[in-house]
C-alpha cells in the first residue's frame, strides 16, 4: 500500500530546506533563487540539467533533484569519494537512487559502506528515495533498510504537506516485475492523489525504475517524469556517443539522455560504475542534477520515444 511521509508544516518546499544559512523572505512562497541554488564552478561528476514540466506546482518550481545510479561497487575506490564530496557541496531538495549499487555476491559490504557515506554526507530537504536493480542481492536489500532512504517496493509514497508523489517500481531482473499487476494496484492511488488526501490538487508525480523500459508503464500511471539507469550509457561507445550495447529492450539510440514519451519525460543516467570491464570509453560517469521548472514540455507528443537531450 502507499505511504505518506511527513514533509513539515511549511507551505513551500524551500521553507523545509534543512541547513539553509540565509533567512527566507517572509510571506513568499518561493524565495529568491540566488539564496538557495548556488552551483559549484567545477561540476566534475555532476551534470546540471533543466527539466521543463507543465504541471509543477508553484511551491516546487525550481526543485533540484540529484540522480545517483549504477554505482557497481566492488571495492573501495577513490571515484566514490570524489562523487560524494562533489555532491556534498551542492544543496539538494531530493536525492533519488535507481539501483545496481553492487555487482556480484560478496560486494555487499563495500556497497553498503558507500551508500552509508553517501546518505551520511547528503541531507536533501525532502528525502532520499530509492529502488533496487538486478545486481542488488537480497542481503544488500535487507542490510540497507536502516539507512535514511525511503526504499520503494512497487508502491507510491506521498510526501505530506508537499505536493509530491513518488512511485518506485522494483526489480531483481528485467522480467521479475509483473508490470500489469503493478499498474492495476497503483493506478488509482497514483493518478487520483487520494493517498495524500487532496484528490483535487495537482501534484508532481515522480517515478523511479532501474530499468528504463518500464517508462511506458509509468506514463500510463500518470507520471510527469521517470528517472532510470541500467544502461551505463553503453559504457563503451564509438566516437560521437553511439552505444554498442545497452542491456535493455530499448533501441540503442535511446540508451541515455533526456527523452519524451507521450506527456512524460524519461531521464536515463549513464551511471557511475562499470560492469564486465572496468573501463568507460567516450562515456564518462556522471550524476545528473535536475532543476525542474514549470514550463511546457520540450519536444512533441509521440507514442514512440524521442531523444531530446542525448548524453
Amino acid at each position: 500500500m502507499g505511504r505518506t511521509l511527513a514533509g513539515g508544516e511549511s507551505t513551500s518546499l524551500y521553507q523545509t530546506f534543512r541547513g539553509l544559512d540565509r533567512a527566507l523572505p517572509s510571506g513568499d512562497i518561493r524565495p529568491d533563487l540566488r539564496y538557495i541554488l548556488p552551483m559549484p564552478l567545477a561540476y566534475g561528476f555532476i551534470e546540471p540539467t533543466d527539466l521543463a514540466l507543465p504541471h509543477v506546482p508553484p511551491a516546487l518550481d525550481g526543485i533540484r533533484i540529484a540522480h545517483v545510479s549504477d554505482l557497481h561497487v566492488r571495492r573501495h575506490r577513490r571515484i566514490y569519494e570524489r562523487m560524494i564530496n562533489q555532491l556534498a557541496n551542492v544543496r539538494l531538495n531530493m536525492l533519488v537512487l535507481t539501483g545496481d549499487y553492487m555487482t556480484s555476491p560478496g560486494d555487499e559490504k563495500a556497497a553498503i559502506d558507500v551508500l552509508a557515506r553517501l546518505t551520511d554526507r547528503l541531507h536533501p530537504a525532502v528525502s532520499c528515495f530509492g529502488v533496487f536493480g538486478n545486481h542488488d542481492s537480497n542481503d544488500l536489500r535487507e542490510a540497507v533498510n536502516d539507512l535514511p532512504v525511503v526504499w520503494l517496493q512497487d508502491e507510491v509514497v506521498a510526501v505530506e504537506s508537499l505536493p509530491i508523489d513518488v512511485l518506485g517500481m522494483n526489480a531483481s531482473n528485467r522480467t521479475s516485475v509483473d508490470v500489469v499487476a503493478v499498474a492495476q494496484s497503483l493506478a488509482g492511488r497514483f493518478c487520483s492523489g487520494t493517498e495524500s488526501g487532496a484528490a483535487n490538487e495537482r501534484r508532481l508525480r515522480i517515478a523511479l525504475s532501474h530499468f528504463p523500459q518500464f517508462a511506458t508503464i509509468a506514463a500510463d500511471l500518470g507520471a510527469d517524469v521517470i528517472f532510470s539507469g541500467h544502461t551505463h550509457g553503453g559504457q563503451i561507445r564509438l566516437p560521437g556517443g553511439r552505444a554498442l550495447v545497452n542491456s535493455c529492450d530499448l533501441p540503442k539510440r535511446l540508451t541515455s539522455g533526456v527523452l519524451r514519451h507521450q506527456n512524460m519525460m524519461l531521464a536515463i543516467s549513464r551511471g557511475v560504475g562499470t560492469r564486465v570491464l572496468p573501463l568507460r570509453l567516450f562515456c564518462p560517469p556522471h550524476v545528473p542534477l535536475y532543476t525542474i521548472h514549470r514550463a511546457a514540455l520540450m519536444g512533441r507528443y509521440t507514442d514512440d520515444i524521442d531523444v531530446l537531450l542525448p548524453w
